[in-house]
């Protein structure tokens, strides 16, 4: 299967420099650059490593079990029929992810959650979430074959229970076939949301590469994504600096040998894979850490964007983090 090359724009790359380079000042805006992916023939592993703005920020002060609340908040301008992701920014559940259609927020809150407990009054930021027409174009801007279920590109998006749903965009055919993004058996359309830590896989029917360009906010703090048992396709989230070494990962991860840990496959640009495990120390023999099953690879490697990992233990909430230099929330 065919792995991404990435290609990260020299825009972003010299606005993470600056931040590396003045680490204590404080960010009154986001960064906000591109990143382009070449989409080639084959199956393509994506994540969005840039994001809408950040269109609230503030700190939950009430709660209960199915209501969060901001006094001071402003929520009159949410979109009820977009929907958004609330991503907690300290406290214990540091980089926790909601998602919320807009027709739950009131004006100063959230409402119709469940499970919620005073671990979440906490600082927030609210996301418009991105969907299939943000990032691809709700007219196929990208430029993906176009067809039917046998012959169009597919975009495949985590179901969250360990499969897919499939989309591709049909070429229209009245009156028979609307044309448009189209769920392979379902009802599914280009308003189909896209988590952050969400990997995607693109399948490149067609005979050539092309670019796909994601233009958003940089990410500067935190994530947690539910793992479960077997294959996860997970996005790396972090588009400048991001290794094995500074992810986070290490820790949450089982640790052992390369038949009996968790492995984290990165693909290796030649339609294959490197593969990672955090390995149980046995000196001399054995160093321990990060440790590239056939080859030499260690926490320096840098992460591609989209990125399987191969959870050999019970399901958990995994945690990303940046790298050091990023600011850890933008104000």
């Amino acid at each position: 299967m065919k792995a991404t090359s990435l290609k990260t724009a020299a825009l972003l790359a010299g606005s993470i420099a600056l931040l590396a380079g003045n680490a204590t000042a404080q960010a009154t805006s986001g960064v906000v650059g591109y990143e382009t992916n070449d989409i080639d023939p084959g199956f393509n592993y994506l994540g969005l490593r840039l994001h809408e703005v950040e269109a609230f920020i503030g700190t939950f002060d009430s709660s209960t079990a199915s209501s969060l609340d901001n006094s001071g908040a402003d929520f009159s301008s949410i979109v009820g029929a977009s929907t958004y992701f609330v991503r907690l920014t300290d406290g214990t559940l540091d980089g926790t992810l909601i998602e919320v259609p807009g027709t739950s927020f009131t004006a100063t809150g959230i409402a119709g959650l469940s499970g919620i407990t005073s671990d979440y009054e906490a600082g927030y930021e609210v996301r418009l979430a991105a969907t299939i027409n943000s990032i691809f174009g709700a007219t196929n801007e990208a430029g993906l074959l176009e067809g039917d279920q046998n012959s169009a590109d597919i975009v495949w998006l985590n179901n969250g229970s360990g499969g897919f749903n499939r989309f591709y965009y049909a070429t229209p055919n009245p009156p028979f076939v609307a044309g448009g993004w189209t769920e392979i058996g379902g009802a599914g359309d280009g308003a189909r949301t896209i988590p952050f830590t969400d990997g995607m896989i693109v399948q490149r029917r067609g005979g050539t590469s092309i670019p796909l360009v994601v233009v958003g906010d940089l990410l500067a703090g935190s994530a947690t994504a539910p793992v479960l048992t077997g294959f996860n396709y997970l996005s790396s989230l972090y588009p400048v600096a991001a290794t094995l070494g500074s992810s986070g990962l290490q820790g949450q991860l089982v640790v052992g040998d390369q038949n009996s840990a968790d492995v984290v496959w990165l693909g290796d640009g030649a339609g294959g894979f490197q593969r990672f495990y955090d390995a149980t120390p046995n000196p001399p023999f054995v160093a321990g850490g990060w440790t590239e099953i056939g080859g030499a690879g260690n926490e320096s490697t840098a992460l591609t964007s989209g990125m399987i990992l191969q959870r050999r233990g019970a399901s958990a909430n995994i945690t990303q983090a940046p790298p050091a230099f990023y600011i850890t929330d933008s104000l």
